[in-house]
């Protein structure tokens, strides 16, 4: 029988919080101290992000449900972008949780620049996009496709920041230039429930939570032309909106895209 969920007193979430800024910090420095000329690094990047996810998943006693993502299948030759909603700074960890694979991170520019944790996440082949310079962000996009074409499956969340509401954000434009850009395959998966366990803008933790990791269809970016960039877009985003919602996925969206200029 599952325990109820209940908000982590200070003393307890101090504690939990310590916890996982050590299992942090040790998956960092295990990564820095990576032999970037062994042939299996990509491997054993993939191990420490899963040994890590679990770890934090444990500290912060989370039940996670996952859906369909254990079916998913890599077919070979063939290029992935996972996108996902974000409410959580717990997104990540869910995300190495219940995915499998060679998946490395789309993140924001800030994150990149944090000591340490930057430079372990551009060794394990993360990418940092600096949203606020157009010229730079296409390098950094330019740079994931490179890495996409080597074998790595991204994961990003379209919104490009976490929702405060846990209600699903107008998307960017970035991530569907990219898979059409690669031929990708979009795979639309959402995180049902991480907004409850701490919330954008508060240091309050709650324990106990029942998470859901739900994988939606993938869909193929070669079935849009140019044209068709925002019809795309839209599909994606009512799949994810549909998943959340606990709703059947169809064709078609009633939500729009955040105007961004091409």
């Amino acid at each position: 029988m599952t325990t109820s969920s209940f908000e982590a007193p200070f003393v307890l979430r101090w504690w939990i919080g310590c916890r996982v800024l050590f299992t942090t910090f040790i998956v960092v420095m295990q990564t820095l101290m990576n032999n970037p000329r062994n042939p299996q690094i990509r491997e054993i990047c993939d191990r420490q992000l899963k040994n890590w996810s679990r770890r934090v998943v444990r500290l912060i006693r989370a039940e996670v449900d996952i859906t369909d993502c254990d079916k998913f299948t890599f077919e070979k030759g063939k290029r992935y972008i996972f996108m996902s909603n974000h409410a959580s700074h717990f997104d990540i960890p869910f995300v190495y949780y219940a995915l499998n694979g060679t998946i490395r991170m789309i993140a924001k520019k800030e994150l990149g620049d944090i000591p340490l944790f930057g430079r372990a996440g551009r060794k394990s082949e993360f990418i940092f996009i600096d949203r606020n310079n157009r010229n730079q962000a296409k390098k950094d996009l330019a740079a994931a496709r490179k890495l996409m074409e080597s074998g790595v499956a991204i994961w990003m969340a379209p919104e490009g920041t976490r929702s405060r509401t846990g209600e699903l954000l107008p998307f960017k434009k970035g991530g569907f230039h990219l898979a059409m850009q690669t031929d990708a395959i979009i795979v639309p998966f959402a995180i049902v429930g991480a907004q409850r366990l701490l919330p954008a803008d508060s240091t309050r933790l709650r324990l106990n939570e029942s998470i859901e990791v739900k994988m939606g269809v993938p869909i193929d970016s070669t079935d849009y032309t140019a044209s068709e960039r925002n019809q795309l877009a839209q599909d994606v985003y009512q799949q994810i909106d549909a998943l959340l919602s606990n709703k059947p996925i169809k064709a078609g969206s009633s939500k729009s895209i955040s105007p961004e200029s091409d």
